[in-house]
């Protein structure tokens, strides 16, 4: 095995900001194209938690009050646009139907 292929046993996959607000169409701060690979994302799962493998779900929660937001948001949020704010549904992570 080469040192640059993917070691499937001994590997976690990382999934990072696959919330509602940034994957779902429409959504406040809709990443274009996120919902074209969330099948994809959802093999990879399947495969990980066959083989007990860690997942780790990376998330971004924002304060209503603009503290804790990046930069390039931080005008949007406080002039009112809810995105993944604490405790909303749109934060949570996209469903996908069962296999």
């Amino acid at each position: 095995m080469s040192y640059t292929e993917p070691d499937i046993c001994n590997s976690a996959l990382v999934t990072i900001d696959v919330q509602r607000d940034f994957s779902l169409p429409g959504a406040p701060a809709e990443i274009a194209g996120a919902t074209n690979v969330v099948p994809n994302m959802v093999r990879l799962l399947n495969a990980y938690r066959k083989t007990g493998n860690p997942i780790i779900h990376i998330i971004r929660l924002y304060r209503t009050d603009g503290s804790g937001v990046d930069l390039c948001r931080r005008e949007l949020i406080r002039n009112g646009t809810s995105i993944v704010r604490q405790g909303s549904e749109k934060a949570g992570l996209v469903k996908v139907p069962s296999a």
